[in-house]
């Protein structure tokens, strides 16, 4: 199998996660070609449905030029995989021939209506990184009433670089973690809710973009301002990669809020993939992903999320139990190489579903 992979994240972040991607993809008996479609038109391209219509109605010559590469390159792949953002016109994906078209919403729900809804119809093949798009309604659920030809969930999984590659579940049990408590991802939709659980736990560090600007205003209990800046207990801006393992390999217990239903986010995996112990929201999807009570604790309110916080800080061995049971749950079912491999047969099980026998080069699908 030929697989062109088409991405669309601003290249300063994408690349060091997209190498990791590749490398943890290779060996699967397939060969994967990469396309950043931001690289080849532009950092500024257009995200939205209606704004991509019209490009494709007014026959734009850079968007044509490069469906004209892409057309050219898919003669000798057998799969377009499009992750991270789309650039595919619906009627461009439909007029596709001899090849099976894939999408992964990777940022299901909060960005479904415009990256996914409008175009999973014309895909051969959906995958979705969050089990619900709100309180009472399945993420698959949505992708059949876009009109999805066949869909599937698919986690996001740990990434090399993520995480401490040499950490054991022995290890875990003799770290010296002097950080009680953690969260790190932006202010964005959380300010209130982490706000409460810094009230709670002065000693609670927070890093990420925005959360600077909000300890400052004095709109986070319990943060002396200029203190706080030295002290180190917050960043404003994203935090350095080579600083992102260290500090979980510090904490006891991280805590996961979304902005958004899902569960989903990066930090779903990378929480336990670094020994730490989990307590996390989006209870209603939180079991489809994780063993709730031995892999990882949920949450409905935050004053529920502070009651669990204070419990698992003063009951230790309790909390090393769930961190070693949620270390090895990533390590063996939510690394790249495994959800790749997973993801691979669900592809080829629904290209045989739709005729195709042969791959390009002449190879009978197994």
């Amino acid at each position: 199998m030929r697989i062109l992979l088409s991405w669309g994240w601003s290249p300063k972040k994408t690349t060091y996660i997209f190498e990791n991607l590749m490398k943890e993809w290779e060996g699967y008996d397939h060969e994967i070609t990469s396309i950043n479609y931001r690289e080849e038109l532009g950092i500024n391209w257009p995200y939205s449905a209606s704004e991509l219509d019209t490009l494709y109605s007014n026959k734009d010559s850079r968007l044509f030029s490069f469906y004209n590469k892409i057309e050219q390159l898919l003669k000798t792949h057998d799969v377009l995989l499009v992750y991270a953002g789309n650039i595919y016109h619906p009627l461009f994906l439909l007029s596709l021939k001899n090849v099976y078209t894939v999408y992964v919403g990777d940022d299901d729900p909060d960005s479904s209506a415009f990256l996914s809804e409008p175009y999973a119809y014309a895909f051969n093949h959906s995958f979705t990184c969050a089990v619900f798009y709100d309180e009472t309604t399945r993420m698959l659920d949505k992708y059949q009433e876009w009109g999805a030809r066949r869909s599937n969930w698919r986690p996001a999984g740990i990434c090399k670089g993520f995480y401490d590659e040499t950490l054991t579940e022995d290890k875990i049990d003799h770290q010296n973690r002097d950080v009680d408590l953690i969260f790190i991802g932006s202010a964005r939709r959380r300010v209130k809710r982490l706000a409460a659980i810094k009230n709670a736990f002065p000693q609670m560090h927070l890093y990420g973009r925005g959360w600077g600007v909000y300890a400052l205003k004095g709109l986070l209990p319990n943060s002396d301002r200029r203190p706080m800046i030295t002290q180190g207990l917050w960043r404003t801006k994203d935090l350095p990669q080579n600083q992102y393992v260290p500090l979980f390999q510090r904490s006891k217990i991280g805590i996961n809020i979304h902005y958004t239903h899902g569960p989903l986010n990066g930090r779903l995996y990378d929480i336990p993939a670094n020994g730490v112990m989990q307590i996390c929201d989006c209870l209603n999807g939180l079991g489809d992903v994780f063993d709730i009570d031995k892999e990882v604790i949920g949450y409905r309110s935050i004053n529920e999320a502070i009651e669990l916080i204070d419990y698992y800080l003063e009951h230790e061995e309790e909390r090393i139990k769930i961190a070693k049971a949620g270390f090895k749950r990533v390590m063996n079912d939510y690394n790249q190489g495994s959800v790749f491999h997973k993801m691979k047969n669900q592809i080829i099980c629904g290209m045989k579903k739709d005729g195709f026998t042969y791959y390009k080069d002449g190879t009978r699908i197994p």
